[in-house]
């Protein structure tokens, strides 16, 4: 009867440290809790674009250029532009299809009657609402800056992956395969993108559609910062507070 007495107290005594030892397991992560919290809140975005060469301006201008898809219906008619490399420029109108279509008269992708005159080593860097759809989709963001960017970034994954952090594309994001990121993910891969190219201009059309609050603010600080000019369509006036304002209408572009 002794024996079994003291193996039932042997037992009780083993339940109740178990429990106890439980309990303070729970407690120490209620207290780690407020630590991780704190870890987040204290995170911040910071986006920063490289130092890109010096250019002499103009570097980019247009004098009596006119385009349209048919000659006797063009869309833009005796446009007089001028872009140097301190430029801020907010391109604002009711049509977005013709806003995007002067943006890529612009980057040079359609041809235009008018005299026109780049500066040689002019390199542009261009976001569009469509930009993420040249990623390589079964290429995660670190191999497909790998990829594009190796030489630059010394071959090593771990600079990728810093890249991509200063637009605070989330750490478990990087390996996973372009076509599965959200359409925020991808902004901030095609950012991370234009960044490297140390672009002397800067044509964007709206850049903030998917980004947060943060981002905003960051993308806001970055694009003061940068050395080269800037031309942008958007709609967020916090973010073109400094800029010139040109109204695409009546077929041609006024400040």
């Amino acid at each position: 009867m002794k024996a079994q007495g003291k193996s039932k107290k042997q037992a009780e005594s083993k339940l109740k440290k178990k429990q106890e030892t439980k309990k303070l397991k729970t407690t120490d992560e209620d207290a780690k809790a407020p630590e991780l919290l704190q870890k987040h809140k204290e995170y911040t975005v910071k986006f920063s674009f490289p130092v890109t060469s010096d250019l002499r301006s103009p570097i980019l201008e247009m004098d009596r250029v006119t385009f349209g898809w048919m000659p006797e219906r063009p869309l833009f008619e005796e446009i007089q532009l001028t872009i140097g490399m301190e430029s801020r420029v907010a391109i604002t109108g009711l049509n977005g299809v013709v806003k995007s279509t002067f943006l890529r008269l612009l980057i040079g992708e359609n041809t235009q009657k008018g005299k026109e005159t780049r500066y040689s080593r002019l390199k542009i860097g261009k976001f569009s609402q469509h930009s993420e759809e040249h990623l390589s989709a079964d290429e995660s963001p670190t191999e497909y800056l790998l990829q594009r960017f190796g030489a630059l970034l010394d071959g090593k994954p771990q600079n990728e992956r810093k890249a991509l952090g200063t637009i605070s594309l989330s750490p478990h994001a990087h390996c996973i395969k372009n076509k599965d990121l959200s359409g925020s993910q991808k902004d901030r891969v095609v950012l991370t993108e234009l960044f490297l190219t140390a672009p002397n201009l800067l044509i964007l059309d709206e850049p903030t559609n998917n980004l947060d609050t943060e981002s905003i603010n960051a993308l806001k600080d970055a694009l003061n910062a940068y050395k080269g000019g800037v031309v942008m369509i958007i709609h967020n006036n916090h973010l073109i507070e400094y800029y010139t304002l040109y109204v695409i209408e009546n077929q041609t572009i006024k400040k």
